[in-house]
């Protein structure tokens, strides 16, 4: 997938791909050492129409879905943090549930109780 995938709200792909899927390829990749901020970076630098506020969207929607919050309620995950703390602030949420039993990437889940 695409980063505009994972991180740009307003974009089709993200909408029809399951914020489940994005979390847990956004947990492998950060396991195996991946930066998401070089593909929110790579998003602002190459597509001047998606705005930091798109971005921080799917970060709130995402943690909305990792919080069990309605995801209509991502809103109240705005808390005028950064970009790049809501993004850290995303991963360390993710980790804290996201499970590679054997280093699987097809048996990697999100644990309801971390």
């Amino acid at each position: 997938m695409t980063p505009r995938t994972y991180f740009d709200s307003c974009c089709h792909e993200y909408s029809t791909y399951p914020i489940e899927e994005k979390l847990l390829d956004i947990g492998f990749a950060t396991v195996n050492g991946h930066n998401i901020m070089d593909d929110i970076n790579y998003i602002l630098d190459n597509y001047s129409y998606v705005s930091e506020h798109d971005i921080q969207r799917a970060l709130w929607k995402m943690m909305a879905y990792l919080s069990d919050v309605d995801s209509g309620f991502y809103y109240h995950f705005d808390r005028n943090n950064s970009l790049a703390t809501d993004a850290a602030l995303l991963i360390e949420d993710l980790m804290r549930r996201f499970r590679l039993p054997g280093g699987d990437r097809r048996k990697a889940f999100l644990a309801d109780d971390f």
